[in-house]
């Protein structure tokens, strides 16, 4: 019987940079969830990466911030 072989791409993560992105803007959770129509708790979450936008909420954010929906995604 082979050894089981770890599957490092499942161990990928993606988180986002939310955070650090409306602190390069100078700008809020509060903010960003006025503009959105979200709560700032959902907001927080996020940036906290306690949970994760969707991808047509992603390009929402990256749209509000100016910058590229790339921009605020991690791969780590």
């Amino acid at each position: 019987m082979l050894p089981l072989q770890k599957n490092y791409h499942s161990m990928v993560t993606t988180t986002n940079r939310i955070k650090v992105v409306l602190a390069e803007k100078n700008t809020t959770n509060r903010w960003l969830a006025e503009k959105m129509g979200k709560s700032e708790i959902t907001i927080s979450r996020w940036s906290q990466n306690k949970c994760q936008p969707s991808l047509e909420q992603l390009r929402e954010i990256a749209k509000h911030l100016e910058v590229s929906p790339k921009d605020l995604i991690n791969d780590l």
